[in-house]
């Protein structure tokens, strides 16, 4: 019999170390698995939190100092086990529903501020203390990260790669003996320790998931120049990247230090679709749904069919909590397996600023992925002659602003989905794109198998296909919104259009003055006198580099507009607007559809009553001048003047550009 349970033991590991998670539970019973689930989760925690933390404080993370950490040292309940065998319906998201009681987190983000002016001194927030060259780590007040040493500058013992595995074969991480676990623990262990670049993959996930920045670089540094191991691109890290993303603490760091540290056949251009079809812009628009909307899962994708939760959402893009904070630890353990709905709020400018800096990184560089590359979400498959059909980015992108609009939080603007479409437009994404669309099922209603359903649309016809019905019952918000959304599509349309045929006839060197009337309907929106002017930004003087769309004048005032809101404004209390009244969703709609300037010029230069608002000298795409990294700008290269309220030093991450990570 012990032969037999050997063995046993033995297949199971090896079903684990090959992935087979969901043959492994069925070869479980109940409370095998619930070990098993409890195992795993608390050696992800001792992983993440080994990671997130490497370089300062307790060099070894034990059940103990993990528990006492992430539950702000009150009692810990039982195992969480039950979060993963039992659904969870809506009505039971309340934490007020269960027995465990733990305060849900702030309504109020958290925010990241780059710069790089040496002349520029913030006011100082409190640091961890000097280096000690081996305090002990029992004089750490383990709940109060200020009083933690960094490690000596001769660096850690071991490397984090040595030390997850070191903590898998000792089994500190965990109150589940080695002996009661049903798979051999010890065969994991031996085979991760034997595959260095599996083990270096384990700790890259880590690092990105708890975006410890740090620690990242420093796995990557051996692969500047070189392939990094193909375990590497196996754990998908851009969309890794996209899925933790954190605007509160880390921004796009983590995002561009991979586009900037992994080439070859790593880089983002080859890796940007991982196995399940998503694109790392897919994934970016599932992170905002999860983060911001009550959506099922399973409605994005086929991928996510019997996910009962989003991947990733133990970490807020607005950095409000994180895997180890308390009351994520507590909801877990009570069972729930869903963040609340009381929980979210609207997308924020915290989450758009980090989306939007995660584009730029993504597209402004030579090795950006093809930007109108098809997405794999929302794919659906006509009932009647069979065709698989899928959508295009900005198909995509409408398809996020809806559920946004429809399954959102209270006080949704849609101003993220503007910001997020202006940034994919300025960098080269085409409206005119048209695709097959089973509209019925991207919107959530129901088909039939009678006949073919499905329309050749672009994205902004596949706006108009949405019911009146629908649009007229959000709020009115939401309603402008949506249609500044439809009329930057359809202007950037016609700009196209009416840009196309000027490069015609220059090329057959017609006079153009000739034809004016068979395209006076079309007005780009450039002022008097611009229209034939080239873009002067030095963006476009990069060798190899073509991916900035530059004929909408309009457009690049609205991109610069869109920075400049971000950069100087949040929300400071709960009482407090989501947009600040300096950016004005009516003007934007009325300057598209009028052709008319003004509400452009009031937008960048401010009315009378906008005291000091003045942006600087931006270029027809909208990129700002004199940027030390172009895309980036910070809030001192976009406006003239200091009339931001990020002034809170508390809820503020301060980001220092590196000078490697520059163009």
């Amino acid at each position: 019999m012990q032969l037999i349970r050997k063995k046993l033991l033995l297949d199971r590991a090896k079903l684990f170390i090959e992935g087979r998670n969901q043959d492994l539970m069925a070869q479980m019973a109940g409370d095998e698995r619930k070990s098993t689930i409890t195992w795993l989760h608390d050696f992800w925690m001792y992983s993440f939190m080994t990671a997130k933390y490497w370089g300062r404080g307790p060099k070894t993370w034990t059940l103990g100092l993990i528990n006492f950490k992430s539950f702000a040292g009150n009692p810990v309940p039982s195992t969480p086990g039950q979060t993963i065998e039992q659904g969870q319906g809506e009505e039971s998201l309340s934490p007020s529903g269960s027995s465990l009681s733990f305060k849900a987190p702030t309504q109020l983000c958290r925010w990241a501020i780059h710069y790089d002016d040496p002349e520029i001194v913030y006011d100082s927030i409190p640091s961890p203390p000097p280096t000690a060259q081996e305090e002990p780590e029992e004089q750490f007040d383990i709940d109060d990260e200020s009083t933690w040493s960094q490690w000596p500058k001769s660096g850690a013992s071991q490397s984090l790669s040595a030390t997850i595995a070191q903590g898998l074969r000792e089994n500190v991480f965990t109150a589940v003996h080695e002996e009661s676990l049903p798979m051999a623990a010890g065969l994991i262990a031996n085979t991760i320790e034997k595959s260095a670049d599996e083990l270096q993959a384990e700790a890259l996930g880590f690092a990105i998931m708890s975006r410890n920045v740090d620690v990242l670089r420093d796995i990557l540094s051996p692969y500047r120049r070189k392939d990094a191991p193909k375990a590497f691109s196996a754990i998908s890290p851009f969309h890794l990247a996209a899925q933790y993303l954190d605007g509160g603490k880390t921004c796009c760091s983590i995002m561009k230090t991979l586009v900037w540290k992994l080439g070859g056949r790593s880089s983002i251009g080859l890796n940007y679709v991982n196995d399940s079809g998503h694109t790392v812009l897919d994934t970016l628009f599932v992170t905002i749904l999860k983060a911001h909307t009550t959506v099922p899962p399973h409605i994005l994708s086929d991928a996510f069919i019997d996910q009962a939760r989003y991947p990733g959402q133990e970490v807020d893009p607005c950095g409000r909590w994180d895997a180890d904070s308390p009351c994520i630890r507590q909801l877990y353990a009570s069972g729930k397996q869903k963040i609340p709905r009381g929980w979210k709020h609207m997308f924020c400018h915290t989450s758009v600023q980090a989306v939007c800096h995660c584009l730029s990184t993504i597209f402004l560089t030579t090795k950006r992925p093809r930007i109108d590359t098809p997405s794999g979400l929302f794919t659906s498959r006509c009932r009647c002659c069979g065709l698989k059909l899928s959508i295009g980015p900005l198909h995509a992108l409408i398809l996020t602003a809806f559920y946004l609009a429809c399954y959102g939080c209270p006080g949704e603007t849609l101003f993220g989905m503007v910001s997020c479409l202006a940034c994919l437009l300025v960098y080269d994404a085409d409206p005119n794109v048209a695709v097959e669309v089973l509209v019925p099922a991207v919107l959530g209603m129901d088909t039939t198998d009678d006949e073919c359903q499905h329309l050749r649309l672009n994205a902004a016809e596949l706006a108009l296909r949405v019911p009146p019905e629908m649009v007229n019952s959000w709020k009115l918000e939401i309603r402008q919104g949506w249609n500044v959304l439809i009329a930057i599509l359809q202007h950037n349309i016609e700009a196209r259009s009416k840009s196309m045929i000027h490069e015609h006839q220059k090329a057959i060197g017609s006079d153009t003055s000739a034809d004016v009337s068979n395209t006076a309907s079309v007005d780009t929106g450039f002022s008097e006198g611009e229209d034939d002017e080239d873009c002067r930004h030095e963006v476009h003087n990069y060798a190899g580099f073509e991916g900035i769309y530059c004929e909408n004048q309009q457009l690049g005032h609205l991109w610069a507009v869109i920075q400049a809101e971000l950069l100087t404004y949040r929300r400071l209390a709960e009482h407090d607007p989501w947009l600040s009244s300096r950016f004005n969703m009516a003007n934007i709609v009325n300057g598209l559809r009028k052709r008319d300037d003004t509400y452009f010029d009031q937008l960048v230069s401010g009315t009378e009553d906008m005291e000091g608002y003045r942006l600087n000298d931006h270029s027809r795409c909208g990129f700002f001048f004199d940027t030390a990294e172009e895309g980036l700008a910070t809030r001192q290269e976009a406006c003239k003047s200091y009339y931001a309220n990020l002034d809170d030093w508390k809820r503020t991450t301060f980001i220092e550009r590196r000078e490697e990570e520059w163009y």
